[in-house]
């Protein structure tokens, strides 16, 4: 852990499980579409058309 933070990256522990592995993937998925919505107040373009 002590070598990859030093190299700026993360170890996780695989996911085998097929429902941790969706869940995980909704949790990421909901992160990026926050990020992308996220000071977006324009009328249109692609970050106002992720709002929809």
């Amino acid at each position: 852990m002590q070598n990859a933070a030093a190299q700026d990256f993360d170890i996780t522990p695989i996911l085998y499980d097929t429902e941790q592995q969706r869940a995980a993937a909704d949790r990421a998925v909901m992160l990026l579409i926050g990020r992308l919505v996220e000071g977006t107040d324009e009328p249109e373009g692609a970050r106002a058309q992720v709002r929809t």
